[in-house]
């Protein structure tokens, strides 16, 4: 993991931590198209990341409380992503929009 976070290696430590996640989201039969398909892989890249420094700097209970922490905080963003109706597809076209009228005034 050391050997991975050496600037030189940083490209293929986070590549390997998205392929990990890309892996356990398709063995749970993820077929998300939309941006769900990165969001999801993004966040779970984080906790195993952060899961798998913990563990091995303080032992698997330690990272079990982590993993069980941050599940919850993904799932409490969720809920409230569910009821304000939050699609960052929205505010990238919506960024795109403001750009375009900046740029070329109309």
């Amino acid at each position: 993991m050391g050997f991975l976070a050496l600037p030189g290696h940083v490209r293929q430590g986070t590549r390997l931590a998205w392929e990990s996640a890309d892996v356990l989201w398709r063995w749970a039969g993820d077929v998300a198209t939309d941006e769900n398909h990165y969001s999801k892989r993004v966040l779970l890249a984080g906790i195993l990341s952060g899961a798998l420094a913990i563990r091995l700097s303080s032992g698997a209970e330690a990272a079990k409380t982590f993993t069980d922490r941050r599940i919850e905080n993904v799932m409490a963003f969720e809920k409230w992503k569910a009821t304000t109706s939050f699609r960052p597809s929205q505010i990238v076209a919506r960024f795109a929009e403001s750009l375009g009228r900046m740029r070329y005034g109309a």
